[in-house]
Order: structure tokens, then C-alpha cells, then sequence
């Protein structure tokens, strides 16, 4: 704990030169816009926003210096709330949350889909392996797309809302999460 406070102290101590710039009204409505994540060639951007009370995923793609072309992603979004959400560098895999799912193995799951035809395919629960009982949400993916880190308030883990990794088989297969050490 106290190699942490340390760690704080010096941050305060030593900030960081931060001016934010609006990345302009296509994106930033009167709505709530949050979780925003960028293909690693930055072209395109998958956002959460929040329309009476309902969560969907939207997207933008980036041209002449700015935001445009912002949609809703028909094929993911549902009557439930789709939030957190990672996609791999080359853009074609999503993984994100959707809560309160009947179908759902918790009060919010990890969910996945690829793009097919430039469109994304069949929305898939991870199922059991990676998902609990609990509430398992906000995937991050690894650069090379084989290793998930999500957050869960799963039994097993050092507090109330724990970081778990997950790495992708040889075989394709998501492994059983271990939670991250301190």
C-alpha cells in the first residue's frame, strides 16, 4: 500500500501538460458517448451512447481531419444494453458487454463478433468459461488479440471488482480467466 501512495504522490507532484480537444458535434451530442475504442490504424471508432437510458454501440469513421459518418451498428445492438467494448488492431473482432441479457449467464457478459463481409456476424455469449454468475464487463485485448483482460465481481478474486485475464488457445478456445496479481 505504500509503494502505491508513493507512486501517487510522485504523479501529483509531477503533472502532465492535458488539453483536451472536442473531437467535434458528429460524435459529441447532447447524449451520453462514452468507452470509445480505434482500429489500430485509427480510421474508425466504436463508441457507446446512451439514448434514454438505453446503451448502444455506434460508429464513426475518421476523413478529412474529422469525425464522420456516425451510426448506429444495427447488427450488435438490441433491447439490452450493449456497453464496454475492444477490438482487435486489424478491426475485425469485437469483444464487448451486454447487461441484463435474459439469456445472459450474469447481470452483464462478455459477448463476441467478427466481421463478415464487412459486417458483423452472429453476436456469441463466451459462455461459461470465461463468463460467471456475476457481473463480468469492460474487455480490454491484447495487441496480438490473444490475451482479454476484463473486469469481474467474481468470487476468487482480491476485492470487489478484480482485473481477469483470459488467453486464447493454440485451438482458438478462450481459457478459464485467472484473476490478476497485485
Amino acid at each position: 500500500a505504500s509503494d502505491n501512495l508513493k507512486r501517487r504522490l510522485r504523479l501529483v507532484e509531477n503533472p502532465v501538460s492535458f488539453r483536451p480537444v472536442s473531437i467535434g458535434n458528429e460524435i459529441n451530442t447532447p447524449e451520453s458517448e462514452y468507452f470509445p475504442v480505434l482500429t489500430g490504424d485509427n480510421r474508425k471508432m466504436i463508441f457507446t451512447r446512451r439514448v434514454g437510458g438505453q446503451e448502444d454501440f455506434f460508429e464513426a469513421e475518421y476523413k478529412n481531419g474529422h469525425w464522420t459518418d456516425v451510426k448506429p451498428i444495427s447488427e450488435i445492438n438490441s433491447p439490452w444494453n450493449e456497453g464496454a467494448n475492444t477490438i482487435t488492431v486489424d478491426g475485425n473482432t469485437m469483444i464487448f458487454s451486454i447487461c441484463e441479457d435474459r439469456k445472459g449467464l450474469g447481470s452483464c457478459d462478455l459477448y463476441i463478433s467478427k466481421k463478415k463481409d464487412g459486417k458483423w456476424a452472429e453476436i456469441k455469449n463466451m459462455g461459461t468459461v470465461v463468463n460467471s454468475e456475476f457481473w463480468d464487463s469492460h474487455p480490454s485485448i491484447s495487441h496480438d488479440g490473444r490475451t482479454l483482460y476484463f473486469v469481474s465481481v467474481r468470487p476468487g478474486g482480491y476485492g470487489k471488482k478484480d482485473i481477469w485475464i483470459s488467453r486464447l488457445s493454440d485451438n482458438g478456445n478462450w481459457l478459464k480467466p485467472e484473476c490478476l496479481d497485485t
